[in-house]
């Protein structure tokens, strides 16, 4: 099984996360932090963030409206990955007030 490698900067240097069978491995880049860095992080967490609530939502209609045919393998996943999304977009969402902060 091969393992596909990630780089995602956010707080803390060489910490790795295992998704879905993927291996994100995420740095710390310490460099000089532009404003259109702090934009972009801003953006893609706001990004992240909103996937996690459209997921959300897909998984409650498909349950009320018996949609699935197992709810229960669609309520883990679509909870499953909202938390995922989510804590994602928090992640480098902080990232974008850590790089304020640093300025």
């Amino acid at each position: 099984m091969t393992k596909l490698f990630a780089t995602i900067y956010i707080l803390h240097p060489n910490i790795s996360f295992i998704f879905a069978g993927v291996v994100i491995k995420i740095v710390l880049a310490m460099k000089k932090v532009t404003h259109d860095q702090i934009v972009i992080n801003e953006k893609l967490g706001d990004f992240f963030v909103d996937i996690a609530k459209l997921v959300f939502v897909g998984v409650v209609l498909s349950t009320l409206l018996d949609m699935a045919e197992s709810k229960g393998f669609v309520l883990f996943i679509g909870t499953w990955s909202t938390v995922v999304l989510g804590a994602m977009g928090f992640i480098i969402y902080d990232k974008a007030n850590y790089l304020k902060r640093r300025r």
